[in-house]
Formats: C-alpha cells, structure tokens, sequence
C-alpha cells in the first residue's frame, strides 16, 4: 500500500514537472520568437545603416576629391598671387619712374616754351629793327638816286654814281659786321660767332647793280625827290 502511494506520488510530480517543463518550452518558444522578430528588426537596422554608411563613405570620397582640387586651385592662386605681386612691384616702380620722367618732360617742355616765347619776342623785336634799318637804308637809297638825277653837271653825276658803285662793290664788311651785331644786341639775341659768308652774301649780290637799273617805287621816289629838291 505504501509502494502504491509513493508510485502515484512520483507519478504526479512527475505529471507536474511535465507541465512545469511544458510551460517552460512554451515561454522558451515565445521568447524565441520574440528573438527573432528583433533579430530581424536588428538585421534590417543594420542593413540599413550600412546603406548609410556606403552613401557617407562614398559623399566622403567625393568631399576629399573637391578637397584635393580646392587644394589644388588655392596652389595655383598663391603662385598667381605671387607672380601678381612681383608684376605688381614692377608696374609700381615703372609707373614711379615714369611719373618722374613725366615730370622732367614737363619741366623741359615749360624751359623750352618759355624759350621759344622769348625767342620769338627777340626775332620779332629783330624783325621791327630790321624793317627800321631797311626803311633807314631805303630812303637814303632813294635819296641818292634822286640826287643823281636832279644834279644838273654831267661830271657830278658820273662821280656820284662810281661813288655808289665802289660803296656797292667794296662794301665796309667792319661796318656791316657791326651793325649786324648792334642788331642782334637790341633785339636782345646774344652775340656770338656768326658765318661772315652770309653777312657778306646781300652786297655781294647787289655788288653789280648801278644806279640806272635799280628798281626804285615810282611813288617813293617822287617822295623823295620832291623832298631833296
């Protein structure tokens, strides 16, 4: 009877630790698939994520290229920057040196104005003195002719005109020389070495002329004719 009591007793904890190990079989199954649906809720978070990091790595590939050609272009603009700051240096100091030769130009160009002023004041104050000693020259011309042709002794007038023919042919070159001279002094011209030549050249010329022949102004000599007589 004891036997039989134990039989059951070990029958019934043997029927509840089936139960118990069933139970435990039916939590371990639900755990394993609560397991698994993580796994593939971590599997396609993973997936997911290495899509992401291919798209950082490949967006870091693209950046480190652009760097390298930034890099490479801020190369080629520090060269450049150079090279514009050497042409820069040398553009400054030619634009000085231009400016400086400007200046020097222009200071030239104000001395040679104000000597050309001068200048033609003196050829003008030359001029007026010559016209005076041509006008000085030509009524004394004039008056001799008519003092030729009023004289009434044919030997006068022979005299008067080898008189003027030797004055023609030997002029005083002393005399012309210093009223040439006298000339440039007044007019303000300073006097230096000057070609006797072309002193000489106005007496030379009209060396051959004689009184007869002369070209004279009707009307001026009249003038002066009237006025010796």
């Amino acid at each position: 009877m004891s036997e039989q009591l134990d039989v059951g007793a070990q029958v019934t904890a043997i029927v509840a630790e089936l139960k118990h190990l069933r139970e435990t079989c039916a939590s371990l199954m639900t755990e394993k698939e609560q397991l698994h649906a993580k796994n593939g809720m971590f599997t396609n978070e993973n997936q997911r994520l290495l899509g992401q990091r291919e798209g950082y790595e490949k967006r870091l590939a693209e950046n480190d290229e652009k760097m390298l050609s930034l890099i490479v272009q801020v190369e080629q603009r520090e060269a450049e920057c150079d090279s514009y700051t050497q042409n820069l240096g040398q553009l400054r100091q030619e634009n000085a040196e231009l400016k400086a030769r400007v200046e020097s130009d222009t200071q030239y160009i104000w001395a040679i104005e104000t000597e050309l002023t001068r200048r033609n004041a003196q050829i003008t104050k030359l001029i007026t003195i010559l016209r005076r000693k041509i006008a000085t020259s030509r009524v004394a011309q004039t008056a001799l002719k008519a003092a030729y042709r009023i004289l009434p002794d044919l030997k006068r007038k022979a005299t008067l005109a080898k008189v003027l023919e030797i004055a023609k042919q030997v002029p005083n070159k002393d005399g012309i020389r210093l009223e040439f001279a006298n000339s440039l002094r007044e007019a303000g011209i300073a006097v230096g070495r000057w070609d006797q030549k072309s002193a000489q050249k106005p007496a030379q010329t009209r060396g051959k002329e004689t009184v007869d022949n002369m070209d004279i102004d009707d009307n001026t000599e009249g003038a002066r004719t009237s006025t010796v007589a």
